[in-house]
């Protein structure tokens, strides 16, 4: 994988909201066609953001990709951009949102993933649940992961 950095926001810092919501603008509302105001919810100011940074060639950092880990262990709004899917960032990621569950004495994490997003999910770990659902037009399932399981058995 290319050299990649991580960072942690709160919703309430500026700079970092305004590149999360850029991203996360760019992947769902223009790539996903879900309504804008739909995107951003009452979680965000309560969630610890993820932010990932690719290196360029020219040595600069650059945001393209997020995603947000809400108090009661939902992760959510995982946003990598088009042209960076494929390369692990995303498994990266759910990584760093998982080690942050686990520190704050979380020891399931779930997520409301994009049927298309599926195989993703059960790559990071995750078990699918329940039934299809819709969301923001979106056909959805609902996904578990047990993190102090190494086998991650239910």
């Amino acid at each position: 994988m290319d050299e990649t950095k991580i960072t942690l926001h709160r919703w309430q810092e500026p700079a970092a909201c305004h590149v999360i919501q850029k991203i996360r603008y760019e992947v769902f509302v223009e790539e996903q066609k879900v309504p804008a105001d739909e995107e951003i919810d009452r979680f965000d100011p309560v969630s610890l953001h993820v932010l990932v940074h690719l290196k360029t060639r020219n040595g600069v950092y650059e945001p393209v990709a997020t995603g947000r880990l809400i108090s009661d262990g939902h992760i959510g709004r995982i946003a990598v951009l088009k042209p960076y899917r494929g390369r692990g960032i995303g498994l990266l990621m759910m990584e760093v949102l998982e080690k942050k569950a686990m520190e704050k004495g979380i020891s399931t994490v779930e997520l409301d993933a994009q049927l298309q997003a599926l195989p993703f999910y059960e790559k990071a770990g995750y078990i699918p649940y329940g039934c299809v659902f819709m969301d923001a037009g979106i056909l959805h399932k609902k996904m578990k992961k047990i993190l102090n399981n190494r086998n991650n058995e239910m």
